[in-house]
């Protein structure tokens, strides 16, 4: 995490206060990444995107 904010700031990225919110519950095991990518879909007003293939069992044998 430490590595991906470092890189994020020398590129002159800010994270937002959603960002940090998001990250802590995800580290604490409250949310999946698909659910932190979706709360932010949410957030921005952009359509929340369908579950991966694999989710669904598609890739599953």
């Amino acid at each position: 995490m430490r590595y991906a904010r470092a890189t994020s700031a020398l590129e002159g990225i800010r994270p937002t206060e959603l960002l940090l919110k998001l990250q802590t519950r995800f580290l604490g095991g409250e949310i999946t990444i698909e659910e932190s990518n979706a709360e932010a879909r949410r957030h921005y007003g952009l359509p929340v995107l369908p579950e991966p293939l694999s989710r669904r069992g598609a890739l599953r044998s």
